[in-house]
């Protein structure tokens, strides 16, 4: 076998076994349903951590380094997500898991379109970096800080575009929309009733905007060529931005 697919056996193992481990952590103080939820979020930020942490500098000459960048990413989200599965293989079927791992890998890869264009735009790796950083701080806390933007937005369309912001970029709210519309509950009528909720869970409903906005999440699969879902969108604007960028700088450095 050679040096690059054993590589990507090795992290895929060891990343799905991590998620495993996680979960398993989980079920010691919650019910198995819920430890796949509470772990599932605990993962998509690792991943996206990582993600960030594997991110090119801007002296780095190899070609398309944003690309591989995200296939590595690929190969650790779906180890991962394999792994919840297999811990509560039981409890919730594969259709979740799979809108996971796509919203997780649709995430990174749009953290990573941002960092190509800070580069490519004449930004230092160091700049890029922190950038993206700062991005993806502000995007994963976004139910702490944007209540009072709105709710003092100033009409109604203005603050249901504000949610739509949040719902749409926030990397917890993508997490939360996959358990919302892609869970065996949900898929359910007779349980949809029952789906985990985070937007109306009681301590968020304190935190963020409670009853002031109705708030409408997002599908993460595609449901036809109408309807094609948030990680679909994420890729449709990252992937051209990352080739586009990953072909400018071969180009600069040949």
């Amino acid at each position: 076998m050679s040096r690059v697919p054993t590589e990507i056996a090795i992290r895929f193992s060891i990343s799905a076994a991590s998620a495993y481990a996680l979960a398993w952590a989980c079920g010691l103080v919650l019910t198995v349903p819920a430890a796949l939820v509470a772990a599932s979020f605990i993962v998509n930020l690792a991943l996206l951590c990582i993600a960030l942490a594997l991110l090119p500098d801007g002296s780095d000459k190899r070609r398309w380094m944003h690309i591989r960048g995200i296939g590595r990413s690929a190969w650790l989200s779906v180890g991962a997500y394999l792994g919840l599965w297999l811990y509560g293989v039981w409890a919730e079927g594969p259709r979740v898991f799979v809108a996971l791992a796509a919203i997780t890998i649709a995430q990174t890869s749009a953290l990573a379109a941002v960092n190509a264009i800070v580069e490519t735009g004449g930004g230092s790796g160091r700049l890029a970096r922190t950038s993206c950083g700062v991005l993806l701080a502000l995007s994963a806390a976004a139910f702490l800080w944007t209540r009072p933007p709105i709710l003092n937005a100033g009409s109604p369309e203005a603050s249901s575009r504000w949610t739509s912001a949040v719902m749409w970029t926030s990397p917890p709210a993508g997490v939360a929309a996959a358990w919302y519309s892609e869970s065996d509950a949900a898929l359910d009528p007779q349980t949809s009733a029952r789906r985990f909720d985070l937007v109306r869970a009681p301590m968020n409903y304190m935190v963020w905007i409670g009853s002031y906005e109705a708030v409408a999440y997002p599908e993460i699969l595609p449901r036809g060529l109408a309807r094609g879902g948030l990680a679909a969108w994420l890729l449709c604007f990252a992937l051209p931005v990352l080739l586009a960028c990953d072909g400018m700088k071969l180009r600069r450095f040949t």
